[in-house]
């Protein structure tokens, strides 16, 4: 089996799949291939990472994923005496900048 392309994507996963995304978008040929037969069925990640909305801001659909997904819920820790203690997994008091448009991370399902 012989093929003509320009890049040649391994993996169908969040990096391959936003890499093949960028590529048909600016025409450039690509080829991606994945070695399993069917999509995981499971969730890998739900953190969505404030640079990754930059890029998603730049792909075009970083309102429809803000949409679908919100903040970290509160984390509870409980210990072995039957107390807790309650805290956030990013600070309470985070603001975007010109420098950081995103600046906590997005909990996306």
């Amino acid at each position: 089996m012989s093929f003509d392309t320009d890049v040649l994507i391994s993996g169908a996963g969040a990096a391959g799949l936003t890499l093949a995304i960028d590529l048909a978008r600016r025409g450039v040929s690509f080829r991606l291939i994945e070695q399993n037969t069917q999509p995981f069925s499971g969730s890998r990640g739900k953190g969505v990472q404030p640079r990754t909305m930059e890029i998603f801001e730049d792909l075009g659909f970083v309102d429809r994923m803000a949409a679908a997904g919100g903040p970290y819920p509160p984390l509870c820790q409980y210990r072995p005496d039957g107390t807790h203690k309650v805290s956030l997994l990013t600070e309470a008091d985070v603001f975007a900048t010109s420098a950081e448009p995103y600046a906590a991370p997005l909990l996306l399902p």
